[in-house]
């Protein structure tokens, strides 16, 4: 009896320790509080996969495949409490590789292009960035810790230059490093 008392509690001991987690995941699902995101983060990589860019002018439509890996960060992102509000700053360099095969083209983009400046809220995996006119735009944390955060998020940026309305739709993923 008293071995099989012994069995039991370190079961129930075992089930404890397996079952409690400190990582913020709860049945699989990353959970993030506000309060771990707020700070100022270094922007360290940005993508874009399966991105299609469809240009509008008078003579018609024109859509092209690419793929955009960033590089030579020199940006970042200030997440603020109270109220929960963000900015961004800087730029990093990107070249865009386009399906046709042609050479890739290569530009200086600034970080407030993509992410701009607005309201955040973030509920589980979700980060909500709230922009202009009542409109929002989530983005999926898929990893966290004090350090890094990576995020991933259905891209939908439309420019109007010269009369050509260029709208970039794709798969953006970023990795963000905190500052200490």
């Amino acid at each position: 009896m008293n071995n099989l008392l012994t069995l039991l509690f370190i079961g129930i001991a075992l089930f404890g320790l397996t079952s409690c987690s400190n990582d913020g995941e709860e049945f699989g699902q990353l959970i993030v509080i506000p309060e771990r995101i707020e700070g100022t983060w270094d922007l360290v990589s940005f993508s874009i996969e399966e991105g299609v860019m469809t240009s509008t002018t008078s003579g018609g439509n024109v859509e092209e495949h690419f793929t955009m890996k960033g590089t030579e960060f020199s940006g970042y992102i200030n997440f603020t409490p109270h109220p929960y509000n963000y900015s961004s700053q800087g730029s990093f360099v990107c070249e865009i590789t386009f399906a046709d095969s042609r050479e890739p083209v290569v530009a200086v983009e600034e970080l407030a292009v993509y992410f701009g400046q607005g309201d955040w809220d973030v509920n589980g995996d979700r980060l909500t960035k709230h922009i202009e006119d009542g409109k929002s735009i989530d983005f999926t944390i898929t990893d966290f810790s004090d350090e890094l955060m990576k995020v991933s998020y259905d891209l939908t940026l439309e420019e109007t230059v010269d009369g050509t309305t260029v709208i970039k739709q794709g798969k953006a993923s970023y990795t963000l490093k905190k500052r200490t």
